[in-house]
């Protein structure tokens, strides 16, 4: 199981579809195709054409010249093809030449933008988006596509593409969007690594910015980027796992019209979607859900009001040893989806070691004597995962303290799922903190 594509709501049926790449013959990855469940409420799903357990068998399968090799990623429309209501329309990109990575050369379909020296195209996302609609003077129930890719010697990016009314087979390539400023940060742990190709970008159309309408978001999956929390010239343990270098980000920027009238992002500042093995974030903007939400973490005077899409990701198992996965006959899981939205932190006074300016992943405007007041991409699981908690138990571990060694400590879980809160506390030269997770008989296995 790989990424989740065509994340979203039917208003005809009520029903939150969701569908994901798949090999249905293999826990390997080959013959990939989408399977397809559906839920009530995001949290409990069942697959088939129906609320009731089926065998699971692919929706899209390749099964033409265009898609022999496999059926990437993709969304949905709660649209038919010239705008009829009550139809669901899928859009995806597939492949019939094999291998395909950013840094082979680049094979072209039906498609890619013949003008410029792609290294990779694929991977749709459409909705409506106001605030790019607003800077070319377009209506804003226009609907734009985006296409995650790479351009030869210039790095990643999103290809635009507006899409004609009430036809969604017409799509017009509009420009490369995203603009770097020159100076870009370096990669660190607050802004993640770009990297060198982009996969299953999506825009936030809903999330709005206090005060700056021209501000826009964006979710990407970089590839070619440094490895995860090695920084350059890190040494890894020699037992240490290895995972494909890959980064789950977002970017904010200011979308306006350049010269030739084309619509471009300038990049303002950036962050880390995941620090984990989440990736391939897909989002969709439930119509249902549009609420109210007390921020309480920190004690606030007021209520905020948050617009925010739901996003679901792929968690790899990359470093999962071959005999295992084949023993358990899968591989991969979809994460437990997220809210995205935008979190403004009021009179802020300073940081603990880095300048406030100099952290990258939110901007920053100083609030007169009240210190400064940031704003930033919020994260976190939607409210309805707390319904999986109701039979929970709490097991608490008393205190460990780590040596030089690996210290080991059994909690004795049998069940099938839990989850782990923990504290940490460094002093010293202290340069690494991790966890190791022992799943297999006889403790002899690890991941981290």
């Amino acid at each position: 199981m790989n990424d989740p594509c065509a994340p979203g709501y039917d208003p005809a049926t009520g029903l939150y579809h969701l569908a994901f790449q798949w090999n249905p013959k293999s826990a390997a990855w080959a013959d990939i195709s989408w399977g397809h469940c559906v839920s009530r409420d995001t949290v409990h799903w069942s697959t088939g054409d129906s609320e009731k357990w089926k065998e699971m068998r692919p929706i899209l399968t390749p099964s033409h010249t265009y898609d022999r090799k496999g059926i990437f990623t993709g969304c949905f429309v709660p649209e038919g093809l010239k705008g009829q209501q009550g139809i669901l329309t899928v859009v995806y990109t597939s492949v019939s030449h094999s291998p395909i990575h950013y840094r082979l050369p680049y094979v072209r379909g039906n498609g890619a933008p013949q003008q410029l020296n792609v290294r990779a195209w694929r991977d749709p996302f459409v909705d409506t988006w106001p605030a790019l609609s607003r800077s070319v003077g377009r209506n804003e129930g226009t609907k734009w596509g985006i296409i995650s890719g790479s351009v030869e010697g210039e790095g990643p990016n999103v290809f635009l593409y507006e899409i004609g009314d009430r036809d969604l087979t017409k799509w017009t390539f509009v420009a490369s969007l995203v603009k770097f400023p020159c100076g870009l940060p370096a990669s660190s742990a607050w802004t993640g690594d770009i990297g060198k190709n982009w996969e299953v970008c999506n825009f936030l159309s809903h999330l709005s910015s206090s005060g700056h309408r021209d501000r826009v978001w964006l979710t990407m999956s970089a590839e070619g980027t440094q490895r995860w929390g090695l920084q350059t010239g890190g040494i890894l343990a020699k037992d240490e796992l290895v995972r494909t270098p890959r980064w789950s980000l977002w970017m904010a920027g200011r979308v306006e019209a350049d010269v030739r009238g084309q619509p471009k992002v300038q990049h303002e500042y950036g962050g880390v979607l995941d620090h984990g093995c989440f990736y391939a974030s897909n989002s969709f903007w439930d119509p249902v859900r549009e609420r109210t939400i007390a921020w309480g973490k920190f004690v606030l005077p007021y209520q905020w009001k948050f617009r925010f899409d739901e996003t679901a990701g792929w968690i790899l198992e990359d470093d999962l040893p071959p005999a295992l996965r084949d023993a358990q006959a899968w591989a991969g899981v979809i994460s437990l989806p997220r809210e995205l939205f935008v979190l403004r932190i009021p009179n802020i006074v300073g940081t603990l070691r880095t300048s406030i300016q100099e952290i990258g992943s939110f901007s920053a405007q100083e609030n007169g004597t009240r210190g400064w007041e940031v704003e930033t991409l919020g994260i976190r699981p939607i409210q309805e995962v707390e319904s999986l908690r109701k039979m929970a138990k709490e097991m608490r571990v008393g205190q460990v303290r780590l040596g030089k060694g690996r210290n080991m400590v059994s909690l004795g879980l049998v069940e099938k799922t839990w989850e782990f809160q923990g504290d940490v506390g460094v002093w010293g030269k202290v340069a690494k903190v991790g966890l190791y997770m022992r799943h297999s008989e006889g403790r002899r296995s690890a991941r981290c």
